[in-house]
């Protein structure tokens, strides 16, 4: 496309880029959601939220954390629906962990009791929408 606009080309740096983290540095299930930055995610957590959100999603509490503060999550739809696609693939669509989702968003973003309930019913609402025909 450079070439096209009659300017240079930009040499390819793709090889540079590590794309997965080691193994032995990250926990399972984040290196392939997170490619390098699982061992970020792993390094700024405390052990404590190295632990799933709740026994019906594997997701991590750290997960969250990275999520606000790196990927531009502000609302519990961001995470649950669209970064971790918790509504696909935890048998309760998610439901079960938006309180706990909530409740870590509105530490980093702020928020009360009434921003963490909107939030929540925002994406019940969401999950309404889209279980209609």
């Amino acid at each position: 496309v450079l070439r096209r606009q009659g300017r240079p080309a930009i040499p390819c740096r793709t090889h540079q880029i590590d794309l997965f983290a080691p193994r032995e540095e990250a926990l399972p299930g984040l290196a392939k959601a997170y490619g390098s930055e699982a061992v970020e995610i792993v390094r700024r957590a405390r052990p404590e939220d190295l632990r799933p959100i709740d026994d019906s999603n594997p997701h991590l509490i750290a997960e969250i954390d990275y999520c606000v503060q790196s990927e531009a999550c502000v609302r519990v739809t961001d995470f649950l629906s669209r970064r971790t696609r918790a509504v696909l693939f935890v048998p309760d669509q998610g439901r079960k962990s938006a309180e706990t989702v909530a409740r870590r968003m509105a530490l980093h973003l702020g928020g009360d009791a009434g921003e963490i309930r909107r939030q929540i019913e925002a994406f019940e609402s969401e999950l309404e929408r889209h279980a209609e025909p």
